[in-house]
């Protein structure tokens, strides 16, 4: 019975409560009923909003996912992530061993295919996506890593172990130094 009322005591608070974006692209919270006059804006300098970036809000994503025409069978990497240029770049697809997986970027972003991740709109030129697939050559590459190998180990076959590489060999070990000679004591 309390979690009940606990609930929708929840559900109530979180209802009165109505955030909007406005135009000038700063957020305003009000609580429903108010007029526009009650509305407290935060500017820079007040509220949590004194970090925030000034500049255009980006597309709103779909909750869901769309259907579009989009298939992987005539990309040219049968291993790629590819914009999806009829949702204006807020969803990509990952082709795959002949399977497509379908994303959505997150709330103010979209798909940027030159760097094969969600960006900033401002960006991204969503048309201009194409271009950019030649991106996907470098999608299961190995990167070099700072070390003495520099990270580059051959990768194993299926069904074999990997081998390990050569183990470090230990230096000679220094010589002790003279120890120090008490001094005098006064």
């Amino acid at each position: 019975m309390n979690f009940k009322l606990c609930t929708v005591l929840l559900f109530i608070t979180i209802g009165t409560i109505n955030c909007q974006y406005s135009a000038k692209g700063r957020f305003e919270q009000q609580k429903d009923g108010s007029s526009s006059s009650q509305r407290q804006t935060y500017e820079d300098g007040e509220g949590s909003a004194g970090n925030s970036v000034e500049g255009e809000a980006g597309p709103e994503p779909p909750s869901l996912i769309p259907q579009t025409s989009f298939i992987c069978e005539d990309k040219p990497y049968p291993l790629g992530m590819y914009a999806d240029l009829e949702t204006g770049c807020t969803v990509y697809h990952m082709c795959f061993d002949g399977r497509k997986e379908s994303f959505l970027c997150g709330t103010g972003t979209v798909f940027n295919q030159e760097i094969l991740s969600c960006d900033h709109p401002q960006n991204v030129v969503c048309e201009d996506s194409p271009k950019y697939y030649d991106a996907n050559t470098e999608l299961g590459k190995s990167v070099p890593e700072p070390g003495g190998d520099g990270g580059q180990r051959p990768l194993p076959r299926p069904g074999q172990r990997p081998q390990p590489g050569p183990r470090p060999q230990p230096g000679p070990r220094p010589q002790p130094g003279p120890r120090p000679q008490p001094g005098p004591r006064p």
